[in-house]
């Protein structure tokens, strides 16, 4: 009889240690992990994130995280972007070059990517990394960090006083 309980308690501590939330699993676990490391965040319409991330020197950068997944084969992964700037089409010529350098040389969880808009005849230059929907809570912290960072530093290239 007791070693029927044994079993069973063992068989439930298996199930339960199998069962690992982690913060990007989705919407509600996001929200906990979130709430749970007190950051000030919304949702927008679509259910995406929008977080504010204090940097070491009191500045705000703002960081979201994407509600929807995207997958390579089996693999989830959720996207968490930063935006760096909006700059002219020249403007983003000459920064291209330097922008392939520093994903080569500096970025380590992410890098950088641009989107247009030719209506508006801008491109949208954005800091992206790409989690596995298992990843670790502080790698997500480290992710939040770097894309926060990262497109601080890239707006005070841009909007820096000459």
């Amino acid at each position: 009889m007791k070693i029927r309980h044994v079993y069973s308690i063992l068989g439930l501590f298996l199930i339960l240690s199998s069962c690992k939330v982690t913060p990007l699993k989705d919407s509600q676990t996001i929200e906990a992990y979130l709430n749970g490391q007190g950051y000030d965040y919304s949702v927008d319409a679509e259910g995406d994130f929008k977080v504010k991330i204090v940097l070491r020197d009191n500045q705000t950068s703002t960081v979201w995280i994407r509600k929807d997944l995207n997958y390579s084969g089996d693999q989830a992964v959720r996207e968490i972007f930063s935006v760096g700037a909006y700059l002219s089409e020249e403007e983003s010529d000459y920064l291209a070059g330097y922008l392939l350098q520093d994903n080569f040389h500096t970025r380590v969880m992410g890098s950088w990517a641009y989107i247009s808009n030719p209506e508006e005849q801008q491109i949208l230059v954005m800091y992206l990394v790409k989690l596995p929907q298992q990843a670790e809570p502080s790698f997500v912290e480290e992710a939040l960090r770097e894309a926060a960072f990262a497109a601080n530093v890239m707006e005070s290239v841009v909007h820096r006083e000459d």
